[in-house]
């Protein structure tokens, strides 16, 4: 009985050591230089907005984690019949997230036969059904397929845009919302209104903050993997009055003068 005992206190000490471990090197993931880009650059909201739709995956409950593709390159290619309005909002959605982002690129390859990093497709909701049955959903306008990713770095990301949807705007909106979202911010957004996060208000233009997440998530140096909490832990976001402290003198840098 005693012997049982002591394994049992031993187990669970090492089980609280490996979590501590986890901590501090998630701790040391969100670095210093990581947290000043951010407090100098961006809004108390623009941050805490980060939160709500950076961390975890829409469809999975493993835990909130930021994800990220880590190539300069990340390439994309086209399949199946997709409008000439389509791939004009599509490549036009693509050209402004090229110019937000500072250390990635997206770029078209036009061979469909080659691999690819993410691979768009246009299918009408049978096709998709036909073609993806384990990853079909009949109630969803559009999907993120994550394929492959390890310690959550993506490096294969499908993603369908039906074609039989009612409207063209709500075609665009779905174009913008799913092409932003690969890119690893997947959760949707309830309550902001000017977003392409929210399956709500339907947007088809970037609302004042969507493009400032890319900016945190891709050009501040944060890394993959961290959880939620480590970040907010990090730039003090639990507590709400001193970043505001921090952040008060800093503009958006996405607001107009």
């Amino acid at each position: 009985m005693k012997r049982a005992i002591k394994i049992s206190l031993v187990v669970v000490f090492v089980l609280f050591l490996f979590r501590y471990a986890q901590i501090i090197i998630n701790y040391k993931q969100v670095s210093e230089q990581t947290q000043q880009y951010i407090l100098s650059n961006f809004t108390y909201k623009e941050i805490f907005y980060f939160t709500t739709v950076g961390f975890g995956h829409e469809h999975n409950s493993t835990g909130d984690y930021t994800y990220k593709f880590l190539e300069d390159t990340i390439t994309f290619k086209i399949i199946g019949h997709p409008s000439s309005d389509n791939l004009r909002f599509l490549f036009k959605t693509i050209d402004t997230l090229n110019a937000t982002l500072e250390f990635n690129h997206l770029v078209f390859e036009p061979d469909t036969t080659k691999p690819t990093s993410i691979s768009i497709y246009f299918w009408t909701d049978e096709e998709w059904k036909n073609n993806m049955p384990d990853r079909y959903y009949p109630t969803a306008g559009g999907c993120v397929i994550p394929r492959i990713y390890d310690n959550k770095i993506l490096t294969k990301m499908d993603v369908v845009l039906p074609t039989d949807i009612s409207t063209p705007y709500h075609q665009k909106f779905i174009i913008i919302q799913e092409i932003t979202q690969v890119l690893g911010i997947f959760k949707d957004s309830e309550h902001e209104r000017h977003t392409v996060f929210s399956d709500y208000f339907a947007d088809t233009c970037y609302g004042p903050m969507d493009l400032a997440c890319v900016k945190i998530l891709y050009n501040s140096g944060l890394q993959p993997g961290v959880m939620q909490h480590t970040f907010e832990d990090a730039l003090g976001i639990t507590d709400e009055r001193t970043l505001k402290e921090q952040t008060k003198a800093k503009k958006s840098i996405f607001e107009t003068n």
